[in-house]
């Protein structure tokens, strides 16, 4: 059995959760100190740490945890390469790689161009040739959604990525951030699984961007021979 927790879209450093009424590095001790609660394996973080200036703290302060971090579109290769500790930094300045288990096969992705490049998609299409159910880490989702923010930012070509995912006969787990809120949809053979932001959020049925500073929360994540179990965790802001 494995345990992971994914936590998504802190934001540290910016503007944006300052104006939503947010302190987004109380919110991630809060969240790293729940997290110490469970017995994790590992911690994968979905993109969007923030600025630049945030990073040495950020990456201190998972230092004592076993971690692995995707790239989101408030993300640059340049300044997170350097702390990046395991696995493979692609030639072209992007951050992907895979591992795998007896049951599962785990991929990581790079969406901070708000696409997939041909080289990583190419290699992603290769690491599709298993038969082992796949677990795909990416920040933007894949599958729409019906709120204004997936009309606004989408991930580029990701119709792409989808048909690549429903053209194997493996299940598929997709595990993702960006949107700043909690969805859960299965299309085919992929069930999507969107979490709330570490920081803000932004409301799912407004007719236009509208963010709200109460809540903040992570997933928890079971892997058990073949089935996956998740838990979300949501917590209140202190405004």
């Amino acid at each position: 059995m494995k345990k992971i927790a994914f936590l998504t879209d802190i934001h540290l450093d910016e503007d944006d959760p300052k104006h939503a009424g947010v302190d987004s590095y109380l919110n991630w001790e809060r969240l790293l100190r729940d997290v110490s609660t469970y017995d994790v394996d590992m911690i994968v973080f979905g993109g969007d740490i923030g600025a630049a200036s945030a990073y040495p703290w950020f990456f201190q302060s998972l230092e004592s945890y076993n971690y692995k971090f995707l790239l989101g579109n408030h993300d640059r290769f340049a300044n997170a390469a350097g702390f990046y500790k395991d696995g493979d930094l692609a030639a072209n300045d992007e951050l992907y790689y895979c591992n795998e288990d007896a049951c599962f096969k785990y991929i990581f992705m790079d969406t901070s161009t708000e696409k997939v490049s041909a080289a990583q998609f190419n290699w992603f299409n290769s690491q599709l040739a298993t038969d082992k159910t796949v677990v795909l880490f990416i920040h933007h989702p894949v599958l729409p959604v019906d709120t204004p923010v997936d009309r606004a930012y989408p991930l580029h070509g990701r119709e792409a990525v989808l048909d690549a995912l429903h053209n194997i006969p493996n299940k598929v787990y997709v595990f993702c951030g960006h949107y700043h809120m909690d969805d859960v949809q299965t299309n085919g053979n992929v069930t999507q699984y969107i979490t709330p932001a570490s920081s803000y959020q932004i409301i799912k049925e407004a007719s236009e961007i509208e963010v709200s500073g109460s809540t903040f929360g992570y997933r928890l994540l079971t892997f058990d021979n073949d089935r996956v179990e998740e838990e979300l965790l949501v917590f209140g802001n202190e405004l």
